[in-house]
């Protein structure tokens, strides 16, 4: 459970949670802004080396809750970050706007 100042906007976050020896990954995100028809969020693992590797698109819920559960990793990508996009719905092979959300690997 998160505690908040009262007054403040809740800030969109996001957790991404993943097994390499598995190569799998889950992720779950809150307090995200509707998507207009057409766009949604794109989630990007940022490897070790070479560029982003896209990981699945979503919407948010009514509430601004999303989850993307049991997602594969593809092999060989070792994540050194997540981050999130808005693309097109039906996903991009490379990021084409400002990152929305992002958390390195720790």
């Amino acid at each position: 459970m998160s505690l908040n100042p009262q007054k403040a906007p809740k800030q969109p976050s996001g957790t991404a949670i993943f097994s390499p020896s598995q190569r799998c990954m889950m992720f779950m995100a809150s307090n995200l802004p509707a998507m207009p028809e057409g766009k949604a969020y794109e989630l990007w693992i940022i490897p070790m080396r070479g560029a982003p590797v896209p990981a699945g698109v979503f919407k948010p819920d009514e509430h601004g809750n999303a989850i993307m559960m049991d997602h594969k990793m593809p092999e060989g990508v070792e994540a050194r970050a997540f981050a999130i996009t808005v693309e097109n719905e039906a996903g991009s092979d490379k990021p084409t706007s400002p990152i929305v959300l992002m958390g390195g690997v720790s």
